[in-house]
């Protein structure tokens, strides 16, 4: 569930953990897209970011027309978590070629994977969100994730950066997103109070038995 507290949006842990997934998704694409302008044009031209440029839409497209189908077979969660693989497989391909070619894929697999992602994640929203709250659910995570989006992309503008070594970089924000939706991280369990024998807890217990 989520509500509107203070100013403050809560949401239930599952979609934020979902959220998370999807604002490192987004950061992924912001910083590869600022990664392969500055790289590219340094050591091969901006007709090979064009190129980047070309695939990164290609990926898009054929990642809208995946996820209705996906959605048929797969949960929500299933999808984000499938996207952040494919994410997470193409950086550490890429890292290890470290070449135009691994580049141009990257692109490719980076935008099916966010189009994926981001229809499991609407869906998600639909499921798990109030229908008070959904619109404001809706508005304040999309500025979120162009925030992440944003920030994601001022490491390359600074730095210059080897191909390989940004490449290693998406491939660490993918396998922290994957850690962070598993639910394995920040999930605390609430202590389970058991009361005492004879305690006027066991004895309520037995008198409304």
């Amino acid at each position: 569930h989520s509500v509107s507290r203070g100013g403050s949006l809560v949401i239930g842990a599952r979609l934020r953990r979902a959220a998370n997934a999807m604002a490192l998704v987004r950061a992924c694409n912001g910083f590869l897209t600022f990664h392969l302008f500055f790289w590219l044009r340094k050591d091969f031209g901006l007709a090979q970011f064009g190129v980047a440029a070309a695939c990164s839409t290609i990926g898009s497209m054929a990642g809208n027309v995946m996820a209705p189908r996906l959605r048929r077979a797969l949960r929500e969660e299933v999808m984000v978590t499938v996207a952040l693989v494919l994410i997470a497989v193409g950086g550490l391909g890429a890292t290890f070629s470290g070449g135009l070619v691994a580049a141009f894929l990257l692109a490719l697999l980076l935008n099916v994977a966010t189009s994926v992602a981001r229809m499991a994640f609407d869906s998600l929203v639909q499921r798990d969100a109030p229908d008070a709250n959904k619109g404001e659910v809706f508005a304040r995570l999309e500025t979120r994730f162009q925030l992440a989006w944003v920030l994601a992309g001022l490491p390359p503008v600074v730095v210059a950066m080897p191909g390989w070594f940004g490449f290693m970089v998406i491939t660490g924000m993918a396998g922290v997103a994957l850690v962070g939706i598993s639910g394995r991280v920040g999930r605390s369990r609430a202590p389970v109070r058991r009361a005492r024998p004879g305690s006027a807890t066991n004895r309520a217990d037995r008198t409304t038995r």
